[in-house]
């Protein structure tokens, strides 16, 4: 891209001239640059640079940062800084001098401390601004199709929540036991009782033994129950999808990127930090949202409703639990299941609707860089 600076010799010292910039220069010769050094190496050779000497405690602004692999150095040097010596750095920083009018390179600690303090503040907030700039361009343009995939998902919410309190409230028996596998990390395990011969020498065994008195148990393990969740007390993913919404619902709606352009540039710093806050919050919200309805979704997948029924119904299983998947009575929704549950103390039944095993719709998720 070419550069829109006045260009005119300068000498100093007799030495190069060097190119005029009555303004701060855009991104854009950074950029350029950063493209010289890596084709080069040599940032120092980039056309139109102050060759110095400049003041140590001359105020500067920071154009952006400078990192060279030495490897690529023609002669292993190091770069000149325009503020001190001319084998200096590798890691240093690209500055516009307003008093100068010109751009240049120094070494990343040459400068008067509180002159690189106050230039690398500014430096630091500038960044930071554009950072969030790029957020708000690329989400709030999103902002409706999120609002869409929230109604989307509500059927399948309420769902959650309406089986979570059957459960709750009619396998309450069972309960018990999945929260003590859930404390297990999910794991089902069965004991099996193995009588000592009383004649022979007593001893510990082998791994996976235990001996209690005159008993020895072998520990089976049948495999990793899913979807625990269903044993926790408190469940309410579609009252967690209304607060979503609700904060969502704080952000204006962009109709084209011309309009969110404006809008962005015109909000003041406090106004677009907070934005950028709550959009960040929206997108973790619902990322643990869809995370946790899709582990509680898996309790209810075939096999993993085949895995509780085989570790309840284990020989050596005392708890003689059963659970299954039966065919639904007449008349109800394609993709209904019904659902059973249970042991000798009791057994319930529940219908399962068939939008619980719906895919949530795509949620974009933007980064913040």
């Amino acid at each position: 891209m070419a550069s829109a600076a006045a260009e005119f010799p300068r000498p100093i010292d007799g030495g190069p001239a060097y190119r005029a910039y009555p303004k701060e220069p855009g991104p854009y010769l950074h950029q350029e640059l950063l493209d010289f050094s890596k084709r080069t190496a040599r940032p120092e050779e980039f056309p139109g640079l102050h060759p110095g000497p400049i003041p140590h405690d001359e105020p500067f602004v920071i154009l952006g940062n400078i990192d060279i692999d030495k490897s690529r150095r023609p002669a292993g040097d190091l770069i000149p800084c325009a503020m001190c010596t001319p084998n200096r750095f590798l890691q240093g920083k690209h500055i516009y001098v307003p008093r100068f009018q010109c751009v240049t390179i120094i070494g990343h600690c040459c400068a008067d401390k509180d002159t690189l303090a106050s230039a690398t503040q500014t430096f630091d907030a500038k960044v930071q601004k554009e950072s969030e700039e790029n957020y708000l361009l690329k989400a709030l343009p999103l902002v409706g199709s999120k609002l869409d995939v929230l109604e989307a998902v509500q059927a399948k919410a309420v769902e959650g929540r309406r089986l979570h309190r059957l459960f709750n409230r009619n396998a309450s028996h069972i309960l018990d036991y999945l929260r003590n596998i859930r404390r297990n990390g999910g794991t089902l395990t069965v004991s099996t009782k193995i009588p000592i011969d009383h004649e022979a020498e007593r001893f510990a065994g082998p791994a996976g033994y235990k001996r209690d008195e005159e008993e020895q148990y072998k520990t089976t393990q049948i495999g990793t129950l899913h979807g625990l969740c269903i044993a926790v007390a408190k469940y309410e993913p579609d009252r967690e999808l209304i607060l979503i919404r609700q904060a969502l619902s704080q952000l204006s709606v962009q109709r084209d990127e011309e309009e969110t352009f404006y809008y962005v540039a015109d909000l003041s710093d406090s106004d677009r930090e907070s934005q950028v806050t709550l959009l960040r919050n929206i997108d973790r919200t619902y990322s643990r949202f869809s995370k946790r309805l899709a582990e509680f979704v898996s309790f209810f997948e075939e096999d993993n409703i085949a895995l509780l029924n085989k570790w309840g119904k284990h020989p050596d299983n005392l708890l003689n639990i059963h659970a299954r998947f039966e065919r639904p009575p007449y008349g109800l929704a394609p993709g209904t299941r019904r659902f059973v549950v249970g042991n000798p103390q009791g057994q319930a039944v529940m219908l399962v609707s068939n939008v619980l095993w719906k895919a949530l719709p795509h949620w974009e998720y933007v980064s913040f860089d």
